[in-house]
């Protein structure tokens, strides 16, 4: 390991050790007991991340982070991709009123998903770009709009359009 790999260890050691220790002064007892108490995202939101961002609950601290109250404002097609099964977001805080309510916002769910993966058959392969590949023919044919899919990272892409 060269020195720089170390000095970048040590750094991301030190940053956890932080964010650790802005956790122990939130909680009581331990760490360690309150890590045992955990069996869900929202029991570690709870003891964890809720109280170090000043938030009494797990619920106001997913109310103020939401953008859901945003999303009728959006003015551009906007899909939004999404997994019933996703472990992570459950299908209960989906945006269905906000996707109702904005005829720009499409909403597209598959049964079994998981989180983020979006993998499908026995040699798993990713099919989420499938269907926004769907989505921008249906808009280049409703609105004249020429699609572009920028990939920004391998399996991840920035989603962009353009009108004539």
């Amino acid at each position: 390991m060269c020195i720089r790999d170390r000095n970048k260890v040590r750094t991301m050691m030190e940053q956890k050790a932080e964010v650790l220790a802005g956790f122990a002064k939130n909680i009581e007892g331990t760490i360690e007991e309150t890590a045992k108490k955990i069996k869900s995202t929202r029991d570690f939101d709870q003891y964890f991340i809720a109280p170090s961002f000043g938030f009494k609950t797990p619920e106001a601290l997913y109310e103020y982070s939401s953008c859901s109250p945003r999303l009728v404002h959006i003015k551009v097609p906007t899909l939004f991709l999404a997994a019933l099964n996703d472990p992570v977001i459950p299908p209960e805080v989906l945006p269905y009123d906000a996707c109702r309510q904005n005829e720009k916002l499409i909403l597209a769910t598959h049964p079994c998903a998981g989180h983020i993966g979006f993998f499908t058959g026995l040699s798993p392969r990713q099919w989420l770009m499938e269907p926004i590949l769907d989505y921008f023919r249906v808009l280049q044919l409703r609105d004249n709009c020429i699609p572009v899919i920028k990939i920004v990272q391998p399996y991840s892409c920035c989603l962009l359009y353009t009108s004539d």
